[in-house]
């Protein structure tokens, strides 16, 4: 999943999230028509920090919401104010989940103890 944060100061954070396959033939088309590189060849200059591509990468996001949007609208967006962040499934697996983790619960409430103390 890929995340885009826009945080201008004084302002809310405005997030849009999306996953990497999930794009439309029609959101591929815009990307090569615009960048002139494939899909693969677009995320891989996303993630090495092309600011052409991440602010491509808003707009097709954006259309999803905001189909009069043009490209131009995005030209006064500070660059400075926009996060990418990409974030792995795995990763997302791995993290504990603290509601059902019995070591975060208070004393004596985990599984083996309610069930010593029924016995």
């Amino acid at each position: 999943m890929i995340v885009v944060n826009y945080n201008p100061p004084g302002e809310d954070v405005t997030v849009w999230s999306f996953e990497e396959d999930s794009w439309t033939v029609a959101e591929v088309k815009l990307i090569e028509k615009h960048s002139g590189m494939t899909r693969p060849e677009f995320f891989d200059a996303v993630g090495d920090g092309s600011d052409t591509a991440r602010v491509l990468l808003l707009w097709v996001v954006r259309l999803r919401d905001e189909p009069s949007l043009r490209l131009g609208d995005l030209d006064d967006l500070l660059v400075s104010y926009l996060q990418f962040l990409k974030v792995q499934p795995a990763d997302e697996e791995e993290l504990p989940d603290p509601v059902n983790d019995p070591k975060d619960g208070p004393p004596g409430s985990s599984e083996s103890e309610e069930s010593s103390s029924t016995e």
